[in-house]
């Protein structure tokens, strides 16, 4: 067996008091009562921290200690410090402490969101991206420009201008010319109204007769002046001898064969006190006859024995209808026509 020198005990000696130390050094964390754990072995690097305050991370250095205060925590840029406040529009706040009361939020870039106090009216704006305000809505935002209108009144257009209120009146509503100024009143002719507010206005202003609407030939018995000269009108039919318009029809009603009476009646011109008449009345079919039906058909009028000088004639027969022409001086109580149609039957 060999023996160890001195440098030999001394390695032994050094290697057992490592190996018999390891085993029996223990501490209670109690003993550790000074020094600061390094962040290098897991600590924050520091011996005291701000009440309240968020710590963040430093490198290898001491942790920092970041105080709180009013609003969010935050960070302009990436690994940017943190730091509490107002959260700005560019991390995803209003970038404001306060509104206000009511008031609509509306975006300003990058800047702090605008406040938009309410008042009376719609939200609207006049062009792309402008700024929105409250108010009367105009014509071009799709309103009418207008915060009253007259009760019951009709709305006209007016360009870009606030619409217009039409005041509602007795009668039609009308205009005079294309995107000429509505209103109301009594409908004219020209607009295919009768430019009157009673019967007889509307007759003269439509240079019309008032039908007395009889359906039966024996409403003619009671002519008494003879047709003279209405036949050439119409055709060479011989109704102009001596006697009533009675007596000339019957003829013609009995010539079985010849004439048919298919429609007769009287044509009421109204009545006045001195006054002339000089009306055109048109009669129109129900539905157009054929012209073989025209030229089969023969028209007999006769004025009534109530005016003086008074004329009837008929002119202008053709598939759709014919024309009854009057004139007289004066008339004095009823002005009318007794008229029967006629047709060949064979």
């Amino acid at each position: 067996m060999g023996f160890l020198d001195a440098t030999g005990v001394t390695t032994l000696v050094t290697q057992l008091k490592g190996v018999f130390s390891a085993l029996a050094h223990k501490h209670s964390a109690s003993d550790v009562t000074s020094g600061t754990l390094p962040v290098n072995r897991g600590g924050t690097g520091k011996g005291t921290h701000t009440s309240n305050s968020v710590l963040t991370g430093n490198g290898t250095s001491a942790v920092n200690n970041v105080s709180t205060a009013s609003g969010a925590l935050y960070a302009t840029s990436s690994n940017g410090a943190p730091q509490f406040g107002t959260l700005p529009v560019g991390q995803g706040g209003t970038g404001k402490a306060t509104h206000t009361s009511n008031a609509l939020l509306t975006g300003n870039g990058t800047s702090a969101v605008k406040n938009v106090a309410t008042a009376n009216g719609a939200l609207y704006a006049t062009s792309a991206n402008g700024a929105a305000q409250f108010g009367t809505l105009p014509v071009a935002q799709g309103g009418t420009g207008a915060a009253t209108h007259t009760s019951n009144s009709i709305l006209t257009g007016n360009g870009t201008s606030a619409v217009k209120n039409v005041a509602t009146a007795n009668g039609a509503l009308y205009a005079t010319s294309a995107n000429g100024a509505a209103q109301f009143g009594t409908l004219p002719v020209a607009q295919g109204g009768t430019g009157g507010t009673t019967a007889a206005d509307a007759r003269d202003n439509l240079d019309a007769a008032e039908d007395g609407g009889a359906s039966t030939y024996t409403t003619l018995y009671d002519a008494e002046q003879a047709i003279t000269d209405v036949a050439a009108a119409v055709g060479d039919v011989d109704v102009t001898t001596d006697g009533d318009l009675q007596s000339q029809v019957s003829t013609l009603r009995d010539s079985v064969g010849y004439w048919k009476i298919i429609r007769a009646g009287w044509i009421d011109l109204g009545h006045a006190s001195s006054a002339n008449i000089d009306y055109t009345v048109h009669c129109s079919f129900s539905s157009p006859v054929t012209t073989g039906q025209r030229d089969m058909m023969r028209v007999f009028v006769c004025p009534d024995s109530y005016s003086n000088g008074f004329t009837v004639a008929v002119t202008n027969l053709t598939v759709n209808g014919f024309d009854v022409v009057c004139n007289a001086l004066d008339t004095w109580g009823h002005a009318g026509v007794y008229m029967a149609i006629t047709h060949v039957t064979q």
